[in-house]
């Protein structure tokens, strides 16, 4: 039974190794569960285990499988062991999904310059150097 309505044929991605940041919640798990479906082994990270574990649950019976792990998308330490444990788990680095996006927690309307432009900053480093590093593994 299909988990979500899928744009790709059953088994097209089966072989590839694809790392999904933030895929224990809400759209990550969603993309997750997609690729498995289509067949890929899926590497999902993010600070807290039960979602990720959980998101590891639903894909059991799917064609592809999820791997777990926690991992902060802000240490290069932890992105590499992530790569590392994709390039184990599913033999290679074919894709990188860049879903989670830290930031302050702050009020919409209570927002000031100073936070806005430390959270982007923040965020859009994380993001090109998770690319990077995972691009760098691609081949």
């Amino acid at each position: 039974m299909s988990v979500l309505p899928s744009l790709l044929a059953p088994g097209a991605l089966a072989g590839q190794g694809i790392a999904v940041s933030g895929g224990g919640t809400h759209l990550g798990r969603a993309m997750a569960l997609g690729l498995a479906e289509a067949g890929a082994t899926v590497l999902i990270f993010g600070r807290r285990a039960d979602p990720l574990d959980e998101t590891a649950f639903l894909a059991q019976d799917l064609s592809g499988r999820i791997i777990a792990e926690i991992a902060d998308q802000h240490l290069d330490e932890d992105l590499e062991r992530v790569l590392d444990r994709l390039e184990k788990g599913a033999g290679q680095v074919n894709g990188w999904v860049n879903n989670a996006v830290g930031c302050r927690s702050t009020p919409l309307m209570n927002l000031d310059r100073s936070a806005v432009e430390d959270t982007v900053e923040s965020a859009l480093s994380d993001l090109i150097l998770a690319t990077e590093a995972a691009a760098k593994r691609m081949k």
